[in-house]
């Protein structure tokens, strides 16, 4: 995983009129050469639109290449187990671990677990381990908009099969949803590109990185995205009553 969580915003009132992404490393590939605040979605005030957004702390190896500018609500942290506010965040902290031991080797679904099977076990252990000290709050600037990992970056994960700790590929977050694609700018379709570009090339053997690698899936999803939007023709949006 790149970041803590993530989720969608489509069609919600945090999305009105919002179509504006900040780019905070214009020297990266993934930035494709802009800078600063980009219009990437063609909508008027009474739209509402399809966002992905990343959510709180990234993971070691992860570079932070856009911020989503909306204003979403407080959300949960991955291993905060106990889903309780402290000081107006959800963190995860010790009172976490408790709750953990108690439900150790039960069938209760903890909160904030990403769907793990039960019974709650290692798994449940490894999540809050690697999170402990994380923390989301309402507008802390850590709503991410495209991210980017390379090659051999630390990830969070546990080592287990679907959980890997480092990427075996290039991995990209990318800040479209479902049918957004269909009403990117052209700034925004030179960003989705760049995502493409950036995923699926193989690291050179002069980077330091493994040049026998190969593209992670999210780039394939991406290209298969790329095609699909190719075919389609422009979805049109009624503006909300």
């Amino acid at each position: 995983m790149l970041t803590d969580n993530n989720n969608n915003q489509d069609g919600t009132p945090s999305t009105l009129g919002k179509k504006y992404i900040n780019i905070l490393d214009p020297s990266h590939p993934l930035a494709a050469g802009l800078s600063g605040q980009v219009t990437v979605f063609n909508t008027t005030p009474t739209d509402t639109y399809w966002w992905q957004i990343g959510r709180g702390q990234l993971a070691p190896g992860v570079k932070r290449i856009a911020e989503s500018l909306l204003d979403v609500p407080i959300t949960g942290v991955s291993g905060d187990y106990g889903n309780d506010l402290n000081n107006a965040a959800f963190s995860v902290d010790a009172g976490d671990y408790v709750v953990y031991r108690k439900n150790l080797g039960g069938s209760t679904v903890l909160p904030n677990s990403n769907e793990m099977a039960v019974p709650v076990g290692a798994a449940h252990y490894n999540l809050w381990r690697s999170r402990y000290g994380n923390a989301s709050a309402a507008n802390d600037g850590n709503q991410h908009a495209i991210l980017a990992a390379d090659v051999g970056a630390a990830l969070y994960g546990n080592g287990a099969p679907g959980s890997p700790t480092t990427a075996l590929g290039r991995r990209v977050f990318f800040f479209v949803s479902d049918f957004g694609f269909f009403d990117l700018t052209a700034d925004g379709v030179k960003l989705f590109d760049a995502a493409i570009d950036w995923a699926a090339a193989h690291p050179g053997s002069g980077s330091g990185s493994l040049s026998s690698a190969v593209p992670e899936p999210t780039g394939l999803i991406l290209a298969a995205i790329g095609l699909f939007a190719g075919l389609a023709f422009r979805r049109h949006r009624d503006p909300i009553s």
